[in-house]
């Protein structure tokens, strides 16, 4: 799954706005990002770096969010195999 909407949804949600300021910041930190999904920096700069959520990884984020996967990424439904399913 597309990594772009977990860095949208954060930056949203989550009051990044002294912290943004402070260091000038384009995207959330790495870091931060972890400690929120619950997963290593390296993992992020991967994700970030590839662009690439696979999606396991993916439905773990969404619910370390509070979230469904499909309320991140539309796709969600049409992109599951058709056996996992059923």
């Amino acid at each position: 799954m597309p990594y772009g909407p977990v860095e949208r949804y954060i930056w949203v949600n989550y009051d990044l706005s002294n912290e943004q300021q402070a260091q000038n910041l384009d995207h959330p930190p790495p870091s931060l990002v972890a400690s929120i999904v619950g997963v290593n920096k390296q993992t992020v700069l991967r994700w970030r770096h590839t662009g690439w959520i696979p999606w396991r990884q993916a439905d773990r984020v969404a619910c370390q969010l509070g979230l469904h996967p499909a309320e991140l990424w539309d796709e969600w439904t049409t992109r599951l195999e058709p056996a996992l399913c059923t």
